[in-house]
C-alpha cells in the first residue's frame, strides 16, 4: 500500500478573480417561519466557450445574477464581455453545463432553473443566443442536473434532465411534478421529448444527478439516475442501452430497467454522482453521496453487477450530521489512481424532540487517496476541516495547464472557491502525467462523450477513462482526460470512438496536454487553433513566409512491380549573394527544385537565378553549399538519380553547372554529400554517398553500382577521384549520410558514413585520416578504417546522421537515426572509442513504426547543451501476412532536450504528433536572425 501523499489545494478565488455570490434559502426546518419554497440548487461548469485552448467558467448564482469568467492564460480569471448575455437576472438557476449539441465546435449552455431550463447557442464565441423554446427543452421542473450523451449513435448530443421534487410549492407532494426528462437531438437544432421510452415511474423520483455512461463495456452509453428518497423512495435507476427498436416493441428506442438486476437501485438521499473505474479493471464503478447515512461506493464487476465496497474500500462511515454533495473521481497526485472528492454541509439537530435546525452548515468537505488496491484513505487537508465551509457544488478541471486537477467549489448561499492544486508542485515526487482531449466529427459528437482513452504505462499498468458530460450534481467538469503516470512514460494509447472505431498512439510523451481529432477532421481550423494554444517552440510559417514548394517522389519498395524510385530529398541554407542573409535551396525529385532568396523580413521569394538551377528530366534528392573556389561565394552541389551537379555561382549573379569540367558528375543514387579540407590544402574535398541501385538493377544488387566517391579538389577548379585510397568494400554500402568530421581532435578531418544494412550489411564506416603518405604505402594519403576499433562500425539501416558534441566533453558524437529499429547515440570517449547510450539517454525512438531520418543536434533553447532534432516517417504494415503498405506515411518528427545530465527528455511539440507529416530531409539556421 502506497503512503498517503498530503492533499495540498489552496483557495486562490481572489487573486484568481473568481467573486461570484451564491444566494439562496432552503428553511426546510425552520420554525420563525413557514417553508413555502426554495431551491436546493448550485451550477459551475467549466468550458472553453472561445476555443483559445483554455477552459473558462460559468456559476450560477440561484437568486443572485449567474456569471461567465474568462481564462486569462496567467491563472487569473476576468468576467467575459458576455457574461451579461447568459447571467439570467430574472431566472433562480441552478446546476450548469456546456456541450456542443449541434456539432459546430462551439459549445453551447445549458443552465437548470427552479422553472423553465434555458439553452444558449454559443455563436463562435462571439455571443449567446438563447434558443430555449425553438429547441424545446425548456422542461419547467427544479431542474438540478443535465447530463448529455449521444445514446442512438447518430453523432448528436441527446439530454437527460434530472428533476428534484416540487417540495415544498406542492403538498401533498406530486412526483409527478419531478418528472425527469430523456431529449432526443433531432440533429437540426430541435430536440423531441423522447421520455415515454423510459418507465415512467422510474421517471419520478427526486433527482439530484444523472449521467450516460457506459457501465456495461458494450460500446454504447447507458444511464445512471441518482434519487434522493426523501420525497418518493424509488431508488436509483440504472437504464441499459439495448439499442435501436426492430421488432417496434420499445416506441422508437430500448432501454431495460436493469436497476435491481445490476445492484444498483439502492434507496437512500441520493446526491453526487462520481464515476469512473477507481480499481483500474477497465470499466467505470459508481459513487454517490447520502445525507446522515453513509455515502455508497459501488464497484463494477462486469456481468456480475455492481457491489457495495464502501466499507472494504476504507470509506470509515461518515459522521451523522454528513451531507454529502457535489462528488467526482480524479487523479490529484498524479500516481495512476483515481482518487476522490466530495462536498459537503452539516445537518445540525439539537436533539430528537427539538427537530432538525438545518442541513446547509458548513462542514469539512473530503478527499481520499487512492492508494491502490482497491483501498482509500482519508487526505483531506487540515485547513479544510478547521475552517469548514457548507460545500456543495464541485467541478474539476486544469484550469492553469500545469498537469495538476484543480477545481471549484459551490458554497451554498455564500460563492464560489476556486482551488488551484499545488501538490507536489516542488517536483519532490516528480509525477507525470497525460492529458488527452477528444474532439469528434463525422459519425461521432464534437465532445466525443462516450469515447474511451486506454492508456498503458511502461509498468505495464493500463489506465482507462471514457468522455462524460453531467453527473455531479449541478457541475459540469471539463471534458479533458487526464491521467496520472506516477514515474513511468507511456507505451500506448488508445482511443475507442463511440462508432467503434480505434486508433493507436504510441509515441504521445508525457506531461503534455494533447487534442486528438476523429481522423475525418484533422484539417478543422478550430481543431489547428486548439492544438496551436499549446506553446510551442517552433511554428510552421511556410506559408506566410512565401515557402510553397513541392516535393514528389515514387517509392513503393514492397510493391513487386516496383521499378524505379528514388529516395532522394534536399534542403540546404546558404547566403548565395553575401548580403547576410542565408537562403533556401530545396530539392524536388520528380518536382522542380526551387532557390529561395532570404528577404530580410521573415519572408523569401523565389530566386531571379532558380532557373539557373533547374535540372530538367533529372531527379534531384540532397543538395550542400561549399566554396569549392574560395572565390568568397558558395557554391552547390545537386545529388541526383544520375549525375550529380555542380553549380558554380558567379559572383551572386546566376550559376553555371560545371559538374563534368569539375569531375564530380557521379551517376549513382545520390543521397548525401560533405565538404571537408582532408589533406590542409585550403581547398574543400568532396565525399558522396550513393544508395544502393535498387529496384533499377534488379535481383541480387549490384552493390558497385553504389560505390561511394572521396573527390580530391585539386584547387584549379577541377577534382580527382580519389576513392582508392579507401578500402573499395567499405564503399559499397548503401550509404546515405556522411560527414567529415574531426573525431579523435588531431586537427584533421576524418570521415564517418551511415550505411543502410539492408541492402549490404556493410555497417557504418568510420575512416581516421592519417595524413600524408610518408612512405608510398597508402596511394598518396593514409586513411585507416577504425570502424570496429573505436566501436563505430554499427550494422544498421542507417539513415541520418547528427554530429556534435551533445555532452560538453569537448570531442564530438555521433547520433544516426535507423528503421523500425532503435537509433544510436554514440558517446565519444576520447577519440578511441565510442559507446552506444541511446537507450540510457533515452533517445531511442524506438517505436516499432518509425522511420528516422534526418537528424541533427541543435541547442533549441539557447541553454549551451545540444539538444537533438530527428525527422520521421511512418513504416505502416498492417497485415502481417502480406508484404508490407509502406515506410512513408505520416509520423511526428521527435525533438529532444538535452538534460545536462547525459539524458534527453522528448519534448516533442504536441502539434507535430496531432498533425504528423512525412518528414526526411532536415537542415537548421537562424534564417531570421
Amino acid at each position: 500500500m502506497q503512503e498517503t501523499p498530503l492533499a495540498n489545494f489552496v483557495d486562490v478565488s481572489q487573486s484568481a478573480g473568481i467573486t461570484a455570490v451564491h444566494q439562496a434559502s432552503w428553511d426546510e426546518f425552520s420554525e420563525e417561519r413557514p417553508f413555502t419554497d426554495g431551491y436546493l440548487a448550485v451550477g459551475q461548469a467549466w468550458s472553453d466557450y472561445d476555443n483559445d485552448g483554455w477552459v473558462d467558467l460559468y456559476v450560477t448564482g440561484n437568486e443572485a445574477p449567474n456569471v461567465l469568467y474568462h481564462n486569462q492564460h496567467n491563472g487569473a480569471f476576468a468576467v467575459s464581455p458576455l457574461s451579461n448575455s447568459v447571467s439570467l437576472p430574472d431566472v433562480v438557476s441552478g446546476g450548469a453545463v456546456w456541450a456542443d449539441y449541434d456539432n459546430d465546435g462551439w459549445r453551447d449552455l445549458y443552465v437548470l432553473a427552479h422553472g423553465a431550463n434555458v439553452l444558449f447557442h454559443n455563436e463562435q464565441g462571439q455571443g449567446f443566443t438563447d434558443v430555449t423554446a425553438q429547441a424545446g427543452v425548456g422542461d419547467l421542473g427544479k431542474g438540478t442536473t443535465a447530463a448529455w450523451g449521444d445514446y442512438d449513435g447518430d453523432s448528436f448530443l441527446d439530454l437527460y434532465v434530472a428533476n428534484w421534487s416540487c417540495f415544498p410549492k406542492c403538498d401533498p407532494v406530486d412526483p409527478a411534478q419531478a418528472q425527469d426528462r430523456l431529449y432526443h437531438n433531432n440533429g437540426d437544432g430541435t430536440f423531441a421529448d423522447a421520455s415515454s421510452l423510459l418507465t415512467y415511474d422510474k421517471l419520478l423520483g427526486s433527482a439530484f444527478s444523472a449521467s450516460f455512461v457506459d457501465y456495461d463495456n458494450d460500446g454504447d452509453v447507458d444511464l445512471y439516475v441518482v434519487n434522493d428518497k426523501v420525497q418518493n423512495p424509488i431508488g436509483n435507476v440504472l437504464w441499459r442501452n439495448d439499442g435501436a427498436d426492430k421488432e417496434g416493441a420499445c416506441g422508437g428506442w430500448c432501454w431495460t430497467d436493469v436497476s435491481a438486476e445490476m445492484g444498483a437501485d439502492a434507496i437512500v438521499h441520493g446526491m453526487g454522482l462520481a464515476l469512473g473505474d477507481y480499481d483500474n479493471d477497465q470499466d467505470i464503478d459508481f459513487y454517490f453521496t447520502n445525507m446522515v447515512e453513509p455515502n455508497v461506493l459501488l464497484r463494477n464487476q462486469g456481468a456480475d453487477g455492481f457491489v457495495n465496497e464502501t466499507a472494504d474500500a476504507g470509506f470509515v462511515a461518515e459522521p451523522t450530521n454528513t451531507v454529502g454533495w457535489g462528488t467526482a473521481f480524479f487523479d490529484y497526485d498524479n500516481d495512476g489512481w483515481l482518487d476522490l472528492y466530495y462536498a459537503a454541509t452539516e445537518f445540525i439537530k439539537f436533539n430528537d424532540l427539538q427537530g432538525p435546525l438545518g442541513m446547509m452548515f458548513p462542514f469539512a468537505s473530503r478527499i481520499f487517496h487512492n492508494n491502490g488496491s482497491a483501498h482509500f484513505q482519508d487526505a483531506t487537508p487540515a485547513d479544510w476541516v478547521d475552517n469548514p465551509r457548507p460545500g456543495m457544488g464541485f467541478a474539476y478541471a486544469d484550469y492553469d495547464r500545469d498537469g495538476r486537477v484543480d477545481f471549484v467549489s459551490g458554497q451554498w448561499n455564500q460563492g464560489y472557491h476556486l482551488y488551484r492544486n499545488q501538490t507536489d508542485e516542488a517536483g519532490a515526487v516528480g509525477n507525470n502525467w497525460l492529458t488527452i482531449r477528444l474532439i469528434g466529427g463525422g459519425p461521432v459528437s464534437r465532445d466525443a462523450v462516450g469515447a474511451r482513452v486506454f492508456v498503458t504505462r511502461t509498468d505495464g499498468r493500463k489506465l482507462m477513462q471514457e468522455v462524460q458530460i453531467g453527473s455531479a450534481l449541478g457541475a459540469g467538469n471539463d471534458t479533458a482526460l487526464h491521467f496520472g503516470m506516477g514515474h513511468e512514460l507511456v507505451r500506448q494509447v488508445v482511443v475507442v470512438w463511440p462508432n467503434g472505431l480505434k486508433r493507436d498512439y504510441n509515441t504521445l510523451a508525457v506531461n503534455r496536454l494533447w487534442h486528438i481529432a476523429y481522423p475525418t477532421i484533422e484539417d478543422d481550423p478550430i481543431v489547428d487553433q486548439l492544438r496551436l494554444s499549446i506553446p510551442q517552440p517552433f511554428r510552421d510559417v511556410s506559408q506566410q513566409a512565401g515557402i510553397t514548394a513541392t516535393h514528389r517522389g515514387d517509392w513503393r519498395m514492397f510493391d513487386p512491380t516496383f521499378t524505379t524510385g528514388y529516395l532522394g530529398v534536399g534542403q540546404a541554407w546558404g547566403d548565395y549573394n553575401n548580403d547576410g542573409w542565408p537562403d533556401l535551396f530545396v530539392t524536388g525529385n520528380e518536382d522542380p527544385n526551387v532557390l529561395y532568396h532570404n528577404n530580410g523580413d521573415g519572408t523569401f521569394s523565389a530566386s531571379p537565378f532558380a532557373e539557373s538551377l533547374t535540372l530538367d528530366g533529372v531527379l534531384s534528392g540532397g543538395a550542400v553549399w561549399g566554396d569549392y573556389d574560395n572565390d568568397g561565394w558558395k557554391d552547390l552541389y545537386v545529388l541526383n538519380h544520375g549525375p550529380n551537379a555542380l553549380f558554380h555561382n558567379e559572383r551572386g549573379q546566376g550559376f553555371t553547372n560545371v559538374a563534368v569540367a569539375a569531375g564530380v558528375d557521379d551517376a549513382g543514387k545520390g543521397s548525401t554529400a560533405t565538404w571537408g579540407d582532408y589533406d590542409n590544402d585550403s581547398f574543400l574535398d568532396l565525399y558522396v554517398t550513393n544508395w544502393a541501385c535498387y529496384p533499377e538493377c534488379g535481383e541480387p544488387v549490384d552493390f558497385t553500382q553504389s560505390q561511394d566517391r572521396l573527390y580530391h579538389n585539386n584547387g584549379d577548379g577541377t577534382f580527382e577521384d580519389v576513392s582508392d585510397l579507401l578500402v573499395y568494400e567499405k564503399l559499397l554500402g548503401a550509404g546515405f549520410t556522411a560527414s567529415f568530421v574531426d573525431y579523435d581532435n588531431d586537427r584533421d578531418v576524418d570521415i564517418y558514413v551511415v550505411n543502410d544494412a539492408l541492402m549490404n550489411p556493410v555497417g557504418n564506416v568510420l575512416w581516421r585520416n592519417d595524413g600524408a603518405d610518408k612512405d608510398g604505402s597508402c596511394g598518396g594519403w593514409c586513411w585507416t578504417d577504425a570502424s570496429e576499433s573505436t566501436g563505430a562500425g554499427v550494422v544498421i539501416e542507417g539513415m541520418g546522421l547528427a554530429v556534435g558534441d551533445y555532452d560538453n566533453d569537448m570531442d564530438l558524437d555521433f547520433y544516426f537515426s535507423n528503421m523500425v529499429n532503435p537509433s544510436a547515440l554514440m558517446q565519444n570517449q576520447g577519440g578511441s572509442l565510442f559507446t552506444e547510450i541511446a537507450k540510457a539517454a533515452q533517445v531511442e525512438a524506438a517505436h516499432s513504426a518509425t522511420v528516422g531520418w534526418g537528424a541533427s543536434f541543435i541547442d533549441y533553447n539557447n541553454d549551451g547543451w545540444l539538444d537533438l532534432l530527428l525527422s520521421t516517417t511512418e513504416f505502416r504494415n498492417l497485415d502481417r501476412d502480406t508484404p508490407p503498405d509502406g515506410m512513408l506515411f505520416e509520423h511526428p518528427n521527435f525533438l529532444f532536450r538535452n538534460e545536462q545530465n547525459g539524458a534527453f527528455s522528448n519534448q516533442t511539440p504536441t502539434y507535430w504528433y496531432e498533425r504528423p507529416q512525412r518528414s526526411m530531409g532536415l537542415a537548421y539556421a537562424d534564417y531570421d536572425r
